[in-house]
């Protein structure tokens, strides 16, 4: 499995989407701003993470909200624990989806966290988990090209998740105007990581980097100081 070659593309689809689309769904246009890959093909990338559910797979710009078992029949996770995919998988071959943790909706603040993002949806669309999974989304294109996206590790996988995709940097957050003024997990981490990639690649020099640190962090971690 060529594992950092399938990372890299992941990686690059899930900030196009945080960059380029909103998606409206019965109405309601809604604004990922951050979420965690989950993306599982047999004998490419076998991410153990992944519910491999089979509403996971072939429902391209639907949604799946999080149940016990892989058929699509199983019961829905209960109490806090569920959350909502959006599907990026277009084909039988592949579990592939975005989970979003944090999502904007006109003229509103974030909404943090999967299992506040699925209430949120499900009430403004005034749709049960049902036909929420039942309906097409659709994918508007938005201006967010110049923004930067952070990558870090995904939030709480469970103890049962190999090392090699627990340490996947695959939750990716847009670094807009919402982001530096709204307290993220791993806030720090994600910016610091973006920055350091774009002085390897010469895009901006270490001084830089440094006062973009300090417009989005407030101040200028150590990490980068003493590169």
């Amino acid at each position: 499995m060529e594992t950092n070659t399938t990372i890299e593309k992941l990686q690059n689809e899930a900030a196009r989407f945080l960059r380029q689309y909103c998606i409206v769904v019965n109405g309601v246009t809604l604004y990922p701003k951050e979420i965690e890959v989950y993306y599982f093909k047999k004998d490419v990338f076998e991410d153990d993470s992944v519910h491999r559910n089979k509403l996971q797979k072939n429902r391209q710009y639907q949604f799946y909200v999080h149940r016990y078992g892989v058929e699509d029949t199983a019961p829905y996770k209960g109490g806090n624990r569920p959350g909502v995919d959006f599907v990026v998988s277009g084909d039988d071959c592949c579990c592939y989806t975005f989970l979003l943790r944090t999502v904007a909706f006109e003229n509103e603040k974030p909404i943090i966290g999967p299992n506040n993002v699925l209430k949120a949806i499900a009430e403004r669309t005034k749709l049960n988990y049902e036909k929420l999974e039942s309906v097409n989304c659709e994918l508007k294109t938005i201006d967010n090209v110049m923004c930067d996206v952070g990558f870090s590790e995904r939030v709480n996988l469970g103890k049962t998740v190999s090392e090699q995709f627990k340490a996947a940097p695959l939750r990716a957050v847009l670094l807009d105007e919402y982001f530096a003024a709204t307290k993220y997990l791993k806030k720090e981490k994600l910016v610091v990581g973006m920055l350091l990639k774009k002085i390897q690649q010469s895009v901006v020099s270490k001084e830089q980097a440094l006062e973009h640190s300090k417009n989005i962090l407030g101040y200028c971690p150590s990490a980068l100081k003493t590169i």
